[in-house]
């Protein structure tokens, strides 16, 4: 009855801070607590809609690391790492320098 109460006397605009913050709350999370999974390219590909062909160049760039190699030579990758590795950031960079060398 006490939370009815205190939303009733709430100003709109509190009313949707409160809303913004639980949302905020709820879609956050903590990637760290998939340091355990390994999950194969394809998936990292799949995650963050790139091309097996940009993902290896990734790779030889060292601009994402994978595990050690399997016995098979496939590439495998931490799923922690995985959800935190900004590929938004790595293409804006990577057109920038494209712009700065003059490719437009």
């Amino acid at each position: 009855m006490n939370d009815a109460t205190l939303l009733h006397n709430m100003e709109p605009d509190d009313l949707e801070k409160m809303f913004e913050a639980k949302a905020e709350k709820m879609i956050r999370y903590n990637p760290e607590k998939f340091y355990s999974v390994i999950i194969p390219a394809s998936w990292v590909c799949h995650i963050h809609q790139i091309s097996k062909a940009t993902l290896q160049r990734w790779v030889e760039q060292d601009i994402i690391i994978p595990e050690p190699r399997e016995k098979d030579g496939n590439l495998n990758f931490r799923l922690s790492e995985v959800l935190k590795f900004n590929v938004d950031a790595i293409k804006r960079k990577r057109n920038k320098q494209f712009i700065m060398n003059g490719h437009v």
